[in-house]
């Protein structure tokens, strides 16, 4: 419930954005050439195009199938230096007669969420009272002279 290490992993996921962001849009051209796309997050965006045979399969077979087609993204993704933190999230292009499938391809982060950075704010706020107004109603005063006495 009290997660004291959520500020520190907070900031280091931020900082792993940053450079994954940095790295990124400097190797714009160079993954551009090879298809890929950078949105202004950093984020790389490439689209699948699927033959006939697997868009008419099962949505697993053309998951499957799109995976596989990932692999030469790989080496793309390892020499400009993220290939060990990128994740694929793949979806597929919503427009009738289209059988393709968006790859989003970012790190996978935990400790970035609107949610989970307000519920960690009204804890420690709400620590921070709890603890204010138990200094307050303490009668200090007679522990002190207790602690000089000895």
């Amino acid at each position: 419930m009290l997660d004291k290490i959520y500020w520190i992993r907070l900031i280091k996921e931020i900082r792993m954005w940053y450079r994954f962001a940095r790295i990124t849009k400097s190797q714009r051209t160079y993954l551009e050439e090879n298809k890929m796309r950078v949105d202004w997050l950093g984020r790389i965006y490439t689209v699948i195009n699927m033959p006939e045979e697997v868009a008419n399969n099962q949505q697993r077979v053309q998951e499957g199938w799109v995976l596989s087609q990932l692999q030469p993204m790989n080496a793309v993704m390892d020499k400009v230096g993220v290939a060990d933190v990128v994740f694929p999230e793949m979806s597929r292009i919503p427009e009738p007669g289209t059988a393709a499938f968006l790859v989003a391809m970012y790190p996978n982060f935990e400790e970035i969420g609107f949610w989970k950075f307000i519920w960690n704010c009204i804890l420690y706020t709400g620590i921070y009272w709890l603890i204010k107004i138990i200094v307050k109603l303490i009668p200090w005063t007679p522990i002190w002279e207790f602690i000089s006495s000895l």
